[in-house]
């Protein structure tokens, strides 16, 4: 397997998770109170899932069949296997080219009707929908997920993880990629822009949530032929940084905020069991309750964080 292919195999794994859940908290009316629970477990399902979109839709467009025909200007409509490896292995993929737009592909990922139960636990129905467009000065060109200018748009039909139905305009733009070769001793970076617009999700019980992001995603390490598996992931860190806003279950309105000065950091050499950022700075801003800033510490693989309200801080575990 080439450097090239090494590198595509763990953007696949690639999951930016930030989960911001309050229920380890001792009960307290500034941290531990519905209303904080609300906003956190709502916003943390909001960004898992729709983080997850994006991941399975990077799958689905880094699959060598995928991209050998998103490198083309077949016309063809091919339905493809979901890697098996992948969130979703339980889906197909079909490819279109639009008519007079070579540089365009339409992926379609379809869970079926009944629902699938992919590598992650969660149950899938519907259709995940990728309008993937590249700079027309690509064409022909192999790997074209990586090119500088390329964007995919994410959209969902009739589309439930977990019964719950996902909704909403995600949109991701390569803004910087270097690729891992002897010149630049392995090291690759990919840093891509994503954008949610009018993101929505309606529970079983019929409540909604509501969610806007405005991120940014900095993926780096160094990536050298010789590497096992396990050592490459180790050296793979992912930097997310940006806003987002929303308006929970409750009703309750809030924004949030991370610099790029401190940006949420995940490492990839933590264990699977480390689901929070090691590092970064989240504030929570709420329209009926006090802020809070959510400190994820200096870089230790644990499920610690510290939130600070009304002067007051606690930590979570």
């Amino acid at each position: 397997m080439n450097i090239q292919n090494k590198f595509k195999t763990f953007t696949l794994v690639v999951l930016a998770c930030v989960t911001l859940t309050f229920s380890a908290c001792k009960r307290n009316k500034d941290v531990d109170d519905d209303s904080n629970q609300k906003v956190a477990v709502d916003n943390s399902f909001a960004e898992s899932e729709v983080n997850a979109s994006l991941d399975m839709s990077e799958q689905a467009l880094e699959n060598p069949t995928v991209q050998a025909r998103t490198a083309n200007t077949s016309n063809e409509k091919v339905p493809i296997i979901f890697p098996q490896g992948g969130i979703g292995g339980c889906a197909t993929i079909d490819i279109v080219t639009p008519a007079g737009q070579p540089n365009v592909r339409n992926v379609t990922i379809d869970f079926g009707t009944q629902g699938c139960t992919g590598n992650d636990g969660r149950v899938r129905r519907g259709k995940i929908l990728v309008t993937f467009t590249r700079p027309s000065n690509t064409v022909g060109g192999f790997n074209p997920f990586n090119v500088v200018g390329t964007s995919s748009v994410i959209t969902f039909d009739n589309y439930y993880t977990n019964d719950v139905k996902v909704e909403g305009t995600k949109t991701i733009t390569v803004n910087e990629f270097t690729a891992p070769t002897p010149n630049n001793n392995f090291a690759f970076l990919r840093r891509v822009n994503i954008q949610m617009v009018n993101g929505k999700l309606t529970f079983p019980d019929g409540t909604t949530h509501l969610w806007n992001t405005n991120r940014n995603r900095r993926l780096s390490g160094v990536f050298t032929p010789m590497q096992t598996p396990q050592q490459w992931r180790s050296t793979m860190l992912l930097n997310i940084w940006g806003n987002y806003a929303g308006v929970n279950r409750n009703g309750v309105t809030y924004s949030g905020n991370c610099n790029e000065t401190q940006p949420l950091l995940f490492k990839y050499s933590c264990p699977p069991t480390i689901r929070r950022p090691v590092s970064g700075v989240l504030t929570i801003t709420r329209s009926t309750r006090p802020n809070a800033v959510l400190d994820f510490g200096q870089g230790s693989c644990d499920n610690i964080f510290t939130v600070t309200v009304n002067g007051n801080t606690y930590t979570i575990n």
